[in-house]
């Protein structure tokens, strides 16, 4: 098969950049494959995994919004008019560039639905496959959901009614642009559940996947401070400060605690001032560590040496790192809101969180860390079960089942 791997973003190591290019590596085994996007940078996206790959670019930096604080409704509600615009103009864009010809066209994730829908009126018989790894414009509603909007006087009343309307018209938009896709997958069963609740679109369920041979895992942990474990490109579902509040309660019960955050602020500067401060107010410094974008190795090395990992993340996505940190033999603690937690047991492969909760979280981590046999216990059946069933060759194979079947109608 012909296949078009289409990517907005390809300038930074993230969950979503990793899944297309992991997708187009297995695929090009056998097939002819051919990877668009926006923009590339190939220093910061996973330089060993895009050797190799054919990667056609629009840019090799990432469009910036305007700088300025999002605090106030009405910057809130001018940027998120502008925003939309701004990104049907460079959906267009990358749409008019995508070559035809193709047997299948794979659109991941952010702004494809305005993309597909553009390429469709270019090609009408192409098929359009949609890896959806969150529902559009409820990401975004959430995001600035997450902005301290409280209108004050008339005009902010006014400015946060309007700011809803656009969000629901751009809902009500959306749900037209997706009817442009011929087959739609999705990571997990809440995604398919927000899809159909909220643009009235059907999709099919399959894993995203992982190379546990990369990793070495290791069950024996020397920390002399008992070690925990965050990360992520930093947004606000993250929850970080969570995880932070958490150490803060068990530095009152007198459990010294080391937390490390891995990721980059870039996207939400704001968000990650807002987490330092945090630790200062609490005195943390020394007890929780922003350690930036690391390299694989070092992340791995991160992932392998500590003691409990910890994903808070509320209304997130799978969640690639819940299983890179289990490949490298560390207990995870994962929230109920994050698609990873549907194929973990509680108790057995994991342990499971309400989220929004940093009481629940501290109280998780305490009884891990005390208790050595449980976290090996965990952490050797959480591996076990990674090894046998979360693969990039399986998601690959699931993935070239839908192409085949979308590519063998009307043919």
């Amino acid at each position: 098969m012909k296949i078009a791997i289409v990517v907005w973003d390809l300038t930074v190591s993230g969950g979503t950049q990793r899944q297309a290019l992991e997708l187009a590596r297995q695929l090009a085994k056998q097939h002819e494959v051919d990877i668009w996007c926006y923009c590339y940078d190939s220093s910061k996206c996973y330089p060993e995994l895009t050797q190799g790959l054919v990667i056609k670019k629009l840019a090799s930096t990432p469009p910036r919004p305007p700088e300025g604080s999002q605090n106030k409704i009405a910057a809130v509600l001018a940027e998120g008019y502008s925003s939309f615009h701004r990104d049907d103009k460079r959906a267009c864009r990358l749409a008019e560039a995508v070559d035809g010809g193709y047997d299948v066209v794979n659109f991941h994730d952010l702004h494809m639905e305005k993309v597909a829908n553009r390429y469709k009126q270019r090609f009408p018989s192409a098929k359009a496959i949609w890896m959806c790894n969150d529902v559009p414009i409820l990401k975004t509603r959430e995001h600035y959901r997450n902005y301290p909007l409280k209108p004050k006087s008339l005009l902010g009343a006014l400015s946060a009614w309007a700011l809803h309307a656009l969000f629901w018209a751009e809902e009500r938009r959306v749900q037209g642009l997706i009817k442009a896709f011929d087959r739609t997958v999705v990571l997990d069963n809440r995604n398919r559940a927000l899809l159909n609740t909220h643009m009235k679109h059907q999709s099919i369920v399959i894993r995203s996947g992982l190379d546990t041979s990369s990793f070495q895992p290791k069950f024996e942990k020397t920390n002399k401070t008992f070690t925990v474990m965050a990360a992520g490109i930093f947004f606000r579902w993250r929850r970080f400060e969570d995880a932070i509040d958490g150490v803060s309660l068990l530095a009152k019960e007198g459990l010294k605690v080391q937390l490390n955050i891995a990721g980059s602020a870039q996207f939400d500067p704001e968000y990650g001032q807002m987490l330092t401060d945090r630790v200062k107010a609490l005195g943390l410094e020394k007890q929780v560590l922003f350690l930036g974008r690391l390299s694989e190795a070092d992340l791995r090395e991160h992932y392998r040496n500590s003691d409990v990992f910890v994903f808070p993340n509320h209304n997130q996505t799978w969640g690639l790192a819940v299983f890179e940190a289990i490949a490298s033999g560390t207990p995870v603690i994962v929230s109920k809101t994050a698609g990873a937690h549907e194929v973990l047991e509680e108790g057995k492969t994991a342990l499971l969180i309400e989220p929004l909760k940093p009481e629940k979280l501290a109280a998780t981590v305490k009884t891990l860390l005390v208790d050595p046999e449980l976290r090996q216990r965990l952490a050797l059946a959480a591996y076990e079960f990674v090894k046998h069933n979360i693969s990039w060759s399986k998601y690959s194979e699931n993935m070239l089942k839908v192409f085949q079947g979308a590519a063998k109608e009307d043919a």
